[in-house]
């Protein structure tokens, strides 16, 4: 399973480390800075939003205020 995290701070690390002996792969969306980046090294992974869409199977928010046009491209 792969889980895309809307915001890339301490809950996405925390979901990173509580999915890897799951076998849930996570991805963060750092809104900041409009990057998908690995949530530990926040290397950037070098996909936009909306192919990271596309890969994920489920897609989760680190907190309320996530901008509108985000979750627009979320909604496709």
């Amino acid at each position: 399973m792969h889980v895309l995290v809307l915001g890339s701070g301490q809950l996405a690390r925390m979901m990173s480390l509580a999915g890897a002996p799951l076998n849930i792969q996570i991805s963060a969306y750092d809104v900041g800075s409009g990057n998908v980046v690995h949530p530990l090294t926040q290397q950037v992974l070098g996909h936009g939003l909306e192919n990271a869409i596309e890969q994920v199977d489920a897609i989760t928010a680190e907190f309320e205020h996530i901008p509108h046009d985000v979750l627009d491209i979320c909604e496709l």
